[in-house]
């Protein structure tokens, strides 16, 4: 969970020094960081719910997605989490971090076949350090 949440801070971070930080609705984003304040206290429901104010408002915000889909995973709605990543990776198709996250929660599901397509679309994309053993373990243990 704190590496996930680390890797979204880190794109984040480099959305800003590159100077290309996606512009979302105002109102979109108060929903979004307070839904960002709600999860940093454990609250999951009204993160969910502000998320989910952000995407009403803006349906290409895809950090929303992407945070409501931790969300949903942290209370254990897999099938949930699942489809807000399918949208936010939809809206953001090349977020490597995004992609092997999505690809380990196919292997959670028991999807070999998905799990296989997205690891592999993640060494496409370049995996990052902190991420590469995790990924050629999984590949190795899904691909015997």
């Amino acid at each position: 969970m704190r590496t996930m949440l680390l890797a979204l801070l880190t794109i984040l971070l480099a959305y800003v020094l590159a100077g290309c930080l996606p512009s979302f609705d105002a109102e979109a984003e108060e929903h979004f960081y307070q839904g960002i304040e709600y999860t940093r206290q454990g609250n999951n429901d009204a993160a969910m719910e502000e998320f989910t104010n952000a995407i009403e408002i803006d349906p290409t915000y895809y950090f929303a997605y992407y945070n409501r889909a931790l969300a949903y995973y942290r209370i254990g709605d897999l099938e949930s989490s699942l489809a807000d990543y399918n949208k936010a990776i939809e809206l953001h198709p090349d977020n490597v971090y995004w992609t092997i996250e999505r690809g380990f929660l196919h292997m959670k599901l028991g999807d070999q076949e998905k799990a296989i397509i997205d690891l592999e679309r993640s060494q496409e994309l370049g995996v990052p350090y902190e991420y590469r053993q995790r990924v050629e373990e999984a590949l190795a243990q899904l691909k015997p």
